[in-house]
């Protein structure tokens, strides 16, 4: 369902821009503004007003809501549209094929994704909504968009959160610093907060979620300049010397399953409510090894453990790659020296597919210092791999790729990576029967 409409000063003036006549509405008109503050719910609003009204130039206007996939269409905001436009305005039932809404008034809506630029050709609209626009590709506007949206007088509206990380994302952020130098008012700039529309309490609980960069960036809907190190958050705050096992908690385990090297942590931590916190114990760092060998090194330097253990991995542990005969995870299963103590069954968690490498890259440096100021995230001193890790691993010139040049890095960061994307996810729910698999192993 569509939430209710909350009138707000600038997002007033934003659907008053909307509405002006097309002889003096702007061609491109654009909203930077943060997570959950309305642009995006304006678009609906506006595009499914459209539809009902006489186009002058046109008798069966075409418009469309584009998404950077068409999954994210199909997923997200066809339902959305459903709920919105009256039934009864619909010349036939909304088509869930081609993601196609027809009106009695012969205008036509089509919600779709740009992965697939063919789907966008071919048709002059009257109206496109650009969502999500900092993950679009960055001459979608000029080689798609503008040609087909030259015939009636067609509007363009962007909207999105702003970002450091996508492939649009500088041609979104230059398009908004264009509107706001533009004299001739073919393009207009609106710019707000989620801090002015969403509530307290939701904001805390995003603080808390979030590290401060990332908060900016979502909440305040600022610009951030995006830094090089990978693991920004990170500082000696971070680190203990101290001993902080606990024999009554789980040690949990989390593997990168390559082979040169062979990286694995070694943590403690808690995860529910709002103590969630994670103790880097140890590391174990192995060139040239496999997964028995592996286990063995574990066994020797913690196999006195009395309360059991947990494995996490990356999904390619699946394979073969390091184990011709077993995969990865089938050897942790079937060890009984890690079973849980009375119960005889080995705790094994892995994802069907990995996390999305920012969004993991995110939910550890949330970890690291979230936005509300909290460190949940400390790492012994003795883990030198991992400090060094954390310290050095930066993205590629010109990208947002981690440089992963030097075969000694990022290994053991991923391993930490993997178990706090997780137990920590940025988003709400920790884990689904929908994308990870559980192995109970029962001797």
């Amino acid at each position: 369902m569509i939430r209710p409409f909350i009138p707000h000063p600038k997002q007033t003036a934003f659907y008053k821009t909307l509405l002006l006549p097309l002889e003096r509405r702007p061609k491109i008109i654009l909203a930077d503004c943060g997570r959950g503050s309305g642009k995006t719910e304006i678009a609906y609003r506006f595009t499914s007003r459209e539809l009902m009204v006489e186009h002058p130039l046109t008798p069966t206007p075409i418009y469309a809501h584009i998404l950077p996939t068409y999954k994210q269409a199909k997923e997200v905001v066809f339902d959305k549209y459903q709920a919105i436009i009256p039934k009864e305005l619909l010349k036939k039932r909304p088509s869930q094929s081609e993601l196609r809404f027809d009106t009695i008034f012969g205008s036509i809506l089509y919600v779709t994704g740009a992965d697939k630029p063919e789907r966008l050709e071919g048709k002059q609209y009257a109206g496109v909504v650009v969502d999500e626009a900092c993950d679009h590709h960055p001459r979608l506007i000029d080689l798609i968009l503008l040609p087909a949206c030259s015939h009636f007088n067609a509007w363009i509206l962007c909207v999105g959160v702003p970002k450091r990380i996508g492939k649009g994302a500088a041609t979104f952020h230059k398009m908004c610093k264009d509107a706001d130098r533009c004299t001739d008012g073919t393009m207009a700039h609106f710019h707000w907060t989620s801090e002015e529309i969403v509530s307290e309490r939701e904001l805390a609980i995003a603080r808390r979620k979030l590290s401060p960069e990332d908060y900016r960036e979502q909440y305040l809907a600022t610009w951030e300049n995006a830094s090089g190190l990978v693991y920004y958050a990170f500082s000696e705050q971070n680190l203990f010397d101290d001993n902080r096992y606990d024999p009554k908690e789980p040690l949990l385990i989390s593997s990168d399953f390559n082979v040169n090297p062979m990286a694995w942590v070694v943590c403690q931590g808690k995860y529910r409510g709002y103590k969630k916190e994670l103790r880097v114990l140890d590391e174990i760092v192995l060139k040239n090894s496999c997964t028995e060998q592996a286990l063995q090194y574990l066994f020797e330097r913690w196999g006195h453990h009395p309360s059991g253990f947990e494995f996490y991995g990356d999904a390619t542990g699946q394979s073969n790659h390091t184990n011709s005969r077993n995969t990865d995870y089938i050897l942790i299963q079937n060890d009984r020296r890690f079973t849980k103590p009375g119960r005889g069954i080995t705790d094994v968690f892995y994802p069907k597919g990995n996390p999305n490498v920012l969004d993991r890259v995110a939910a550890v440096n949330a970890m690291l210092h979230n936005a509300a100021g909290e460190i949940r995230l400390k790492i012994s001193t003795r883990c030198k791999h991992l400090i060094e890790d954390l310290e050095n691993v930066a993205y590629r010139e010109h990208d947002r790729v981690i440089d992963k040049s030097d075969p000694r890095r990022t290994h053991i960061s991923d391993a930490l990576g993997y178990l706090v994307n997780y137990r920590y996810p940025m988003s709400t729910r920790v884990s689904s029967k929908s994308n990870t698999i559980t192995y109970v192993a029962r001797h």
